[in-house]
């Protein structure tokens, strides 16, 4: 949050300017503060309100119009539209609206795991720029105690892990031996618990993490199920014969 603010003073811009509305911060502490104290939640709360300070600055940047930057039509949206059909290798692309209300694009699997391949070998310098940052800054990514950071952590620079809504996460991985991956990820039914287990499980089949990296997010990926007694009624695990591969 601090962090946006400072931005959008940098930019000559404050909260005003983000229309990605409102709601509680998703880390548990700050949220319970928050409510201890009556404080009251503002669009920097807003887990997407990093993203629309980026987008606004890109709109100042070229001299874009601040107001109408949610339009799909907006010579931006224009832009990130262009982008995602290169890399994606995708022409038809579906748009809606996101949770944020900036438009979201509707690909098939194999269009995020290209996407996600031009991250991981740095196809531009903007992209070079995004890797670097998010595997210098993971905590930018998703945020602290949440399983996107602890994967960038674990694999030392060498992969970026991002989450989507409805259970969908997007990773890419430059290897040792100069080989790069994208891969594309759904939990079909949209409960994002499964989600971290399939990551793991999904790494595993293609030989591309460890038994430490492992052993390090063995706590996001395969916890145990503990009722609001504290007992442990369940754990999470994979069922291969439900992972389906599309190469």
């Amino acid at each position: 949050m601090n962090l946006v603010a400072d931005i959008l003073q940098r930019i000559g811009l404050d909260e005003s300017y983000l229309q990605c509305g409102t709601h509680p911060p998703y880390h548990k502490e700050t949220r319970e503060n928050m409510f201890r104290k009556s404080e009251k939640f503002s669009a920097l709360h807003n887990n997407c309100s990093g993203k629309h300070t980026g987008m606004l600055a890109a709109c100042l940047s070229n001299g874009w119009d601040l107001e109408s930057y949610l339009d799909i039509e907006h010579p931006l949206h224009q832009r990130i539209l262009g982008i995602i059909r290169k890399y994606s290798s995708t022409s038809d692309i579906q748009t809606s609206v996101d949770g944020c209300s900036v438009p979201v694009f509707r690909m098939p699997l194999v269009g995020l795991a290209r996407l996600f391949m031009a991250l991981a070998k740095g196809a531009t310098n903007g992209l070079e720029t995004a890797y670097s940052a998010m595997t210098k800054f993971p905590e930018f990514v998703a945020g602290t105690e949440r399983f996107d950071t602890a994967a960038i952590r674990a694999f030392h620079g060498k992969a970026v892990f991002k989450v989507g809504g409805e259970a969908v996460e997007g990773i890419g991985v430059r290897t040792e031996n100069g080989k790069f991956y994208g891969i594309g990820i759904k939990i079909l039914d949209g409960n994002s618990r499964a989600r971290p287990a399939a990551v793991v499980a999904v790494l595993q089949k293609l030989n591309l993490v460890s038994d430490l990296q492992i052993e390090k997010l063995r706590h996001w990926a395969f916890p145990d199920l503990k009722n609001v007694a504290g007992r442990i009624v369940g754990k999470i695990s994979v069922d291969w014969n439900q992972l389906h591969f599309l190469m």
